[in-house]
């Protein structure tokens, strides 16, 4: 069954490299083919939203082409549920079934500007027009003149700097973060198999930021850890918590205990390795408006073994995992203390612009009244 499709791109000028220079629509059996020609590489995000039926959205991009009749041929790449990630000339897009309605989304970024291709099924043949705009990514926001007060970094990734000769190391993605935003800092890096600061260590900083990279020890968290970070939220501190491994490693799944720190910072209950690809805004508020976060791409330095949780009642959910439904990141407060919590590692985000931006936005949340 033939179906015909709406095409609208929003796509940066010359500023953003990529240029598609043609668009074709194909039909064959259940599957249709929409190809987009570009001028040269960019990277290229699949998501689906879809509203009817049981069609799904797949891609097959590097040197992919459609013959003359129609037949997908030449060396392709692969499609992998409905989220992918890779560089090419030609990129393939293969919705199928062909459905009566739906709609179909897919970002082509090149930092810090993005197009947004949107394709729409409907039932009765149209044109394809492309439109061409300009989308920018938002920028961090102006620090200058808030009152962070003193900040503690904590490296505890593990890495080659912590003693772990077989470790990854991350803590310049935060130095140069951090830097680029104008947030002074003390870091603390943890030592490999120790525990991280104690709760006296990190009582004289209003703000602390702690990352684990892709630690994976048996526990990313001691129990000391835990105790320390608890009772730092309980004294009114802020706390930007950074662990992927952290809930997986606490129990595979799991609810968060009275006292814990699972509690603090919003976690209702959770599974382990949910593997969030791509971070959607959800619902969209200050700390994520217009971002949407690709953890896989040119910039991924860490393994993704990121966890799915369920936010707490009263706790502010940020981002949720596209293709799975979880949530990703939460924000929390409760007296005097304010929290946020990604479950995802911050330093795979695939924008340089979009990282630095969220991070400067947690800050000015964190730091706030």
């Amino acid at each position: 069954m033939k179906r015909a499709f709406f095409i609208f791109l929003a796509l940066a000028a010359a500023a953003f490299g990529a240029r598609v220079t043609n668009v074709r629509c194909y039909a064959q059996e259940d599957v249709t083919y929409v190809v987009l020609y570009l001028d040269s590489e960019c990277t290229v995000q699949v998501s689906d939203s879809l509203t009817a039926g049981e069609a799904s959205l797949g891609l097959i991009v590097r040197g992919a082409h459609l013959d003359s009749g129609g037949r997908l041929g030449g060396p392709v790449g692969h499609v992998t549920g409905g989220n992918f990630y890779q560089s090419g000339a030609d990129v393939v897009f293969l919705v199928y079934p062909a459905a009566d309605a739906g709609a179909y989304k897919a970002y082509l970024a090149r930092d810090p500007l993005r197009a947004v291709l949107e394709i729409s099924a409907r039932t009765e043949p149209v044109e394809t027009p492309v439109f061409v705009e300009n989308v920018e990514v938002e920028g961090p926001p102006d620090l200058s003149g808030l009152d962070i007060g003193p900040v503690l970094l904590v490296d505890d990734d593990d890495g080659v700097n912590n003693g772990n000769p077989y470790g990854v190391d991350v803590h310049e993605r935060y130095t140069r973060a951090l830097d680029a935003l104008g947030v002074g800092y003390d870091i603390r890096v943890v030592t490999h198999n120790a525990s991280g600061p104690t709760y006296a260590e990190l009582e004289p900083y209003r703000l602390v930021i702690y990352f684990t990279g892709l630690d994976a020890l048996k526990v990313c968290l001691s129990e000391s850890d835990r105790r320390a970070l608890r009772r730092y939220l309980d004294d009114g501190g802020r706390l930007l918590l950074i662990s992927q491994n952290y809930l997986g490693q606490v129990s595979r799944s799991g609810a968060a205990s009275p006292g814990s720190l699972e509690e603090a910072l919003g976690v209702k209950d959770w599974r382990a390795d949910a593997k969030t690809i791509v971070a959607i805004a959800e619902p969209e508020e200050e700390l994520n408006a217009g971002l949407s976060l690709s953890l896989f791409g040119d910039r991924q330095i860490v393994g993704n073994w990121s966890d799915g949780f369920t936010a707490s009642p009263g706790a502010r959910v940020i981002f949720t995992n596209r293709s799975r439904g979880d949530v990703c990141a939460v924000a929390a407060e409760s007296g005097n203390h304010r929290s946020v919590f990604l479950s995802f590692a911050w330093e795979n985000i695939s924008s340089e612009t979009e990282a630095l931006a969220f991070l400067g936005r947690c800050i000015r949340w964190l730091a706030g009244a």
